[in-house]
């Protein structure tokens, strides 16, 4: 009996560490990619259907570059004779759009790209997702296809939101005005930019600010929109932390142009370029070297 259980029990290790090595043999492998950042998708070039990019000239007849002052502003560098580039373009719309990486792996021969695509709020001007990574010549098989994935985010019902305190706001941007600009800290990546800003109005019960699209503080935002605030009256200093959210009305850019006017000869409530974000979750403290600090939430 022994013999015979010994050897039916050695017949199905066997049997199970062969499936297993199947099962080894057919599972997709992940393959290392680099997302590249700051280029643009050109207005004259037709949406690739092969997402597989592998010349230098092939990818400059789709794609520009599209620097950016401060660290993490130069386009990723790629070099053909080392690397090939899977680019996912999107049509123009009007819906803010993101595009994610989330695996390579290679999958009977090819290589195969997952990333999500993530909708948000109608926006008041148009924008092209993007997707482009880099991959090391090693892997490529000479063919490659696109899973996309599909996540929607609740919109975001501006006029829902006012402040609870509406005096304590008040009070900060009254600090703000006193001071005549203010430093933002944004994240870009893991490096920390800072630089000033002189736009802070209340409209509709929200403290706004006020950039452009085309800046890299407007990308960062978009990214992170944690920020920083910090502005010094010459006694007092004023820290701020919020999260910013951007507005796309119309109405609300107008207002804030109204009431700097001096920033007309570069922004118009009708551009694509204007941006507006107002300050949630926000907490301020007043400092001074006389006088404890002064909490504000709003």
């Amino acid at each position: 009996m022994n013999a015979i259980y010994y050897l039916i029990m050695n017949k199905f290790v066997m049997l199970l560490a062969s499936c297993l090595a199947m099962a080894s043999c057919h599972q997709a492998a992940e393959i290392p990619y680099v997302e590249m950042k700051n280029y643009f998708f050109r207005n004259d070039a037709l949406i690739p259907e092969d997402i597989r990019i592998d010349s230098q000239e092939k990818f400059d007849s789709m794609f520009g570059a599209a620097a950016f002052m401060g660290m993490g502003g130069v386009p990723t560098p790629v070099d053909f004779s080392r690397e090939i580039v899977l680019a996912v373009v999107g049509q123009v719309t009007d819906v803010a759009t993101e595009l994610e990486p989330v695996s390579l792996v290679k999958k009977g021969g090819n290589l195969v790209l997952t990333c999500k695509e993530t909708t948000g709020d109608k926006q008041s001007w148009s924008m092209q997702p993007l997707l482009l990574v880099k991959v090391d010549r090693s892997y490529d098989s000479g063919a490659a296809r696109l899973e996309k994935l599909h996540e929607s985010l609740p919109a975001v019902n501006h006029s829902e939101y006012k402040s609870n305190n509406p005096e304590n706001m008040q009070q900060v941007r009254d600090f703000l005005h006193k001071t005549g600009f203010y430093f933002i800290a944004t994240v870009d990546g893991d490096q920390p930019q800072v630089r000033p800003f002189g736009t802070a109005e209340i409209i509709e019960g929200k403290l706004y600010i006020q950039t452009g699209h085309v800046k890299a503080v407007a990308h960062q935002i978009a990214a992170n929109p944690k920020v920083a605030i910090c502005a010094y009256d010459g006694e007092k200093w004023l820290r701020i932390t919020a999260t910013l959210v951007e507005d796309p009305r119309v109405e609300i850019k107008k207002a804030m142009l109204d009431a700097n006017p001096g920033l007309r000869s570069m922004y118009d409530e009708n551009d694509s370029n204007t941006a507006v974000y107002y300050l949630t979750n926000a907490h301020a403290t007043l400092s001074s070297f006389t006088a404890a600090p002064l909490e504000i939430n709003f």
